[in-house]
């Protein structure tokens, strides 16, 4: 953090000096080496039979399994410890582990790293600690190589993309300092192509600046937080800016909300795709040109299990994911919860034609949920917004009675907008007392994400 802050205080030319240098090193890191090979294999597992994808998951898993049990310090003590009470179930079966979640390793994150490799050679990679808990993460190069392969084959080739071409990012970066009233607000990273902009600075007086940097680097794709893009794309047709060409949006990071999809495509005129993953990189899907939502099964193993009940269940039920990574053996993190709730279908037929599982929703974080009087935790379906005028809207629960909204309208709310907004409230997540409260703008976080759930209990 202390050096994100001296960097974005630095003089512009140095900094884009800083960040294309930077940019080449990432570039090598993540595009040499056996990336095309892996980009090339993930495009032909696309078309693979449920059963072709069940066969190549377990003879991943076995291997996986195997690694922990012989090589990772902490998977290594729990089963000596399983050992010595007479316990000789089989590591073999994944459904014999330990389910673990991020305070585990937060404690120790080396305890989870393969004895086979050398801390100094591995990446670092740090979760960005939306709910207060950032965790490190530690990557091979090779596994890498692997991710960027399965990104540009499913979140740039699926919509005719290509990582040689332009494209801005749009995320939470302090790349310019909070009080900086002029542009640029945005840096050119020359090694990747990319021109990172600040989320921070999307301001109504701001945005012609923005658009303007984006024709100006002629960009082809943006990419980026949701509700930052739609930030940008709402204003900039309050505005009635022209807009630059854009051949398609994918957002991350943070959920898009059905009004936010409609106000970027209606302000760029391009498709907009959502994607889904995580720094752990243990789960991961994107959307087809069909709009449907297909988990990536190269990159791991998700199981479900019952917010209430705490039991595995089947798929095609709401559940908390617990997902084993399938290729970073350098440290493998098995049924690991990573607290996300949401709903797959192990298989349905896509007019896309790739046979891979459904993201059927994908419902928020587990300790955003709702507690409700009857102990129950239920998510809230966002399609109510979608007649609403509501830019954006976030939900605070800070007892068992009362739930605060802050929300930004277009316009003020009449009496009659107001009582649609509790009934459907209602209708979500049960009866509370509802305090309504319109401003002007939601607060980001540090990471500059959007969070629309604030659980206090």
């Amino acid at each position: 953090m202390a050096n994100e802050m001296l960097y974005s205080i630095l003089p512009y030319h140095i900094k884009v000096f800083i960040a294309s240098n930077y940019g080449y090193y990432l570039k090598y890191l993540r595009y040499s080496g056996k990336f095309y090979q892996y980009r090339d294999e993930a495009v032909q597992r696309e078309s693979w039979t449920k059963e072709k994808w069940d066969n190549w998951q377990e003879e991943k898993i076995e291997y996986i399994l195997e690694t922990a049990y012989k090589y990772v310090p902490y998977y290594q003590e729990y089963w000596r410890a399983r050992k010595k009470r007479g316990d000789n179930s089989s590591y073999k079966l994944i459904e014999n582990w330990p389910i673990i979640n991020k305070s585990i390793i937060q404690k120790n994150p080396k305890y989870f790293i393969n004895i086979n490799y050398k801390k100094c050679q591995l990446i670092i990679e740090n979760t960005s600690g939306s709910t207060g808990t950032p965790l490190r993460v530690y990557h091979s190069k090779e596994s890498l190589r692997y991710w960027y392969g399965l990104c540009e084959a499913r979140w740039r080739n699926w919509y005719g993309l290509s990582l040689k071409q332009s494209w801005a990012y749009i995320a939470g970066r302090k790349i310019v300092p909070y009080y900086s009233q002029k542009p640029p607000f945005w840096i050119w990273n020359k090694g990747l192509n990319q021109l990172y902009l600040s989320c921070y600075h999307l301001k109504e007086k701001n945005i012609l600046f923005y658009i303007d940097a984006l024709r100006k680097y002629k960009i082809v794709n943006l990419y980026g937080l949701a509700s930052s893009i739609h930030q940008l794309a709402y204003l900039g047709k309050k505005m009635s800016i022209c807009p630059p060409t854009i051949k398609a949006v994918v957002s991350c990071a943070e959920t898009l909300y059905p009004n936010h999809r409609k106000d970027i495509e209606d302000f760029f005129s391009c498709p907009v795709y959502d994607s889904y993953g995580s720094t752990e990189k243990v789960v991961a899907a994107s959307e087809c040109k069909q709009k449907t939502f297909h988990l990536w099964p190269d990159v791991g193993k998700v199981e479900i299990i019952n917010c209430n009940k705490n039991i595995v269940s089947a798929f095609n039920n709401s559940g908390k994911f617990i997902c084993t990574g399938l290729f970073n053996d350098a440290m493998p993190l098995i049924r690991y919860e990573i607290n996300d709730v949401g709903v797959i279908d192990e298989y349905e037929s896509c007019a896309c034609g790739r046979a891979m599982p459904i993201l059927k929703s994908l419902d928020g974080r587990y300790d955003d949920m709702i507690l409700t009087k009857d102990g129950r935790r239920v998510m809230i379906i966002w399609s109510f917004l979608n007649d609403l005028p509501i830019i954006e809207l976030q939900v605070i629960q800070k007892d068992i009675e009362n739930i605060w909204i802050n929300y930004v309208p277009h316009n003020k709310l009449d009496a009659e907008d107001e009582r649609k907004l509790v009934s459907r409230l209602e209708e979500n997540i049960g009866e509370f007392n509802f305090h309504l409260y319109p401003v002007t703008s939601i607060d980001r976080g540090n990471n500059g994400k959007f969070k629309a759930v604030i659980s206090k209990l």
